[in-house]
């Protein structure tokens, strides 16, 4: 009905990733923000990438990581090369793994309707407020619930936020790159957002699941009472650590940072 699919929506925050206006419009109502801070982080990472330069030579010079002025220059090259292309190509290429992931994620909740599960802990808490006083465990049950909710929506939408702000940090990051020390913590950043988008698919398989169970009549009953374990579990189910924790060991060399890892290791 059109309420579940109005329930659905809170669901999307877990699920998709905010996409970057490459065709213009305003998508997910962030977009063109989007676009006018990564343009403004552009122009900063373009503004400091001397100075990371002049750091990555020194380091280069410092620890001996090649040997003779050409291979260093050489070097160098290759690196400014490469976060130039990452600072002007970012947005296009991170769209093409957004789109992916939204159209995934969202033909997944369109079919399993998780909207279903708001409708149950409304009831639920519903009944904790109406009966609550003659049943002290239905009341307790009740404000569980909500509590539940409201931390999973809550943590929905910092993931959503926070995608979206390590795309619009993306041109610094990659500018802080050319040193090598950073590259450690900058990969960790662009591990998080594949991650992330990852665990969105998975989390809108979940959130299907248990949306087509609980339109079963014989385990509606049940996942209704199991509700605030459920939105207990959903905001571990796409957390931070469970996201990173997604992607093994050398996951990182999806993204054009390779040389990188050699380096900060030396």
């Amino acid at each position: 009905s059109g309420v579940i699919q109005i329930f659905n929506v809170p669901f999307a925050y877990a699920v998709m990733m905010p996409t970057y206006p490459t065709n213009g419009g305003n998508p997910f109502g962030i977009g063109q923000t989007v676009y006018e801070m990564y343009q403004y982080s552009e122009a900063i990472a373009f503004g400091i990438l001397g100075i990371f330069l002049i750091g990555n030579i020194l380091y280069r010079l410092w620890n001996g990581v090649e040997e003779g002025i050409s291979r260093i220059i050489i070097g160098v090259s290759k690196d400014v090369i490469a976060v130039a292309f990452v600072i002007v190509a970012a947005p296009y290429l991170y769209d093409i793994f957004a789109d992916i992931v939204n159209e995934v994620g969202g033909a997944l909740l369109n079919y399993g309707n998780p909207g279903i599960l708001i409708g149950e802990a409304i009831t639920v808490i519903a009944s904790g407020m109406g009966l609550g006083y003659f049943v002290p465990e239905l009341a307790d049950l009740g404000s569980d619930l909500a509590f539940s909710i409201a931390l999973a929506f809550a943590l929905f939408a910092i993931r959503f936020l926070a995608i979206a702000a390590i795309l619009i940090a993306t041109p610094i990051l990659a500018a802080m790159w050319l040193f090598p020390p950073f590259r450690g913590a900058v990969k960790l950043f662009f591990d998080m957002i594949l991650a992330l988008g990852i665990s969105g698919i998975v989390a809108a398989a979940l959130f299907a699941l248990l949306g087509q169970l609980a339109s079963n009549s014989i385990l509606a009953v049940p996942i209704g009472l199991a509700s605030p374990v459920l939105f207990g579990f959903l905001p571990m189910m796409i957390g931070f650590g469970t996201a990173t924790g997604l992607l093994p060991a050398g996951a990182g060399n999806l993204i054009p940072f390779r040389r990188g890892r050699k380096s900060s290791t030396q």
